[in-house]
């Protein structure tokens, strides 16, 4: 009974506080700040803006409404309080604090671009905040291996940016495959433009690689998903002109004499198609004639056996059935 007599006397005098902070007039920074300890964030907001009206170089009211502004997240407000008058000269480490807390809990939830944002505003407040940041992130990001906390690192203080550079160029040198290597060394070029030819080099030989294994994988029937992975990967090392150019999804014959190299159970890479708007002929041949047209709706036609090829299908791939180093196309027009 005691303590619930404590708890009820406790509730009334917490009633009384507030309801003499709201019925307090406004009259002081420190009548405004009642209120807002009061949860009363209206009155207190109000209250500021009275004085402000009254003496608008009172550094401690616009700094207070800054604060608020900014613990609502209402950060242009905030921004034009700490702007305003002497607030910058008075209160920077106050409001670089500020920026720097709002920044450690947007990273923390994952959002990069606002933490830089926040990082960045502090650095403007306290450029020695700045550079403590950055070493810590640097730290964190080397320990860790986050790309996020080295990039808000070199963001935040540029003179880091070598020391980034050569933190990826160590990961490169230390990584077991060559996708490690390429794509630390890609990062330490953001960094360090010295080791740009030297991953231009890597990456070129990475893309040919990738490319040269989606071919062989695009001669293997139903292998398909495996050449698209290797084809997807050289597009990234090599770009997507260079590879399509190299290895089309379709390759489009125009009039000439043509010769396919194939082994046992191999097809060829490319769908072969003719130009659009003319019409194509096409006779196909090989010394045993050994090899298949599989054609894109599924119709397989064996080509020692078949005395003609359907003419209105524009769209096939050869398949040998033995080894054909040798088969020949032979394409024309009328």
């Amino acid at each position: 009974m005691k303590k619930l007599m404590t708890f009820m006397i406790a509730v009334v005098v917490l009633a009384a506080a507030v309801s003499q902070a709201a019925e307090k007039k406004c009259s002081s920074v420190g009548d405004a700040e009642d209120r807002w300890n009061f949860n009363m964030k209206s009155e207190a907001m109000n209250c500021l803006d009275e004085i402000i009206a009254a003496d608008p170089a009172n550094a401690k009211a616009h700094f207070l409404k800054g604060k608020y502004c900014f613990a609502t997240g209402n950060y242009g407000c905030a921004s034009e309080r700490f702007s305003a008058g002497p607030v910058r000269a008075k209160y920077a480490n106050e409001i670089a604090g500020l920026y720097k807390s709002a920044g450690d809990a947007r990273l923390n939830a994952g959002d990069v671009k606002q933490a830089e944002g926040f990082y960045l505003e502090a650095g403007n407040y306290n450029p020695a905040l700045a550079k403590e940041t950055a070493d810590s992130l640097f730290a964190q990001g080397k320990a860790t291996g986050k790309d996020s906390f080295l990039y808000l690192a070199g963001r935040l203080n540029p003179g880091l940016k070598q020391a980034i550079g050569d933190y990826y160029y160590g990961q490169s040198k230390s990584a077991t495959g060559a996708e490690g290597k390429v794509n630390n060394l890609a990062k330490a070029a953001e960094y360090d433009n010295t080791k740009t030819n030297e991953y231009q080099e890597n990456r070129e030989n990475l893309g040919r690689f990738h490319l040269e294994e989606a071919r062989k994988w695009a001669r293997k029937p139903s292998k398909e998903k495996v050449a698209n992975e290797h084809k997807a990967l050289a597009k990234k090392y090599l770009g997507e002109a260079v590879v399509e150019r190299e290895l089309p999804v379709e390759r489009i014959y125009q009039p000439g004499t043509y010769t396919f190299s194939l082994k046992n159970g191999e097809q060829t890479e490319s769908w072969i198609t003719f130009p659009s708007g003319v019409t194509s002929n096409w006779n196909l041949d090989s010394p045993d004639g050994k090899f298949q047209a599989i054609y894109d709706d599924g119709e397989v036609v064996n080509l020692w056996s078949a005395t003609t090829l359907p003419r209105n299908k524009y769209k096939f791939k050869l398949r040998a059935v033995t080894d054909q180093p040798a088969i020949t196309m032979i394409v024309s027009q009328r």
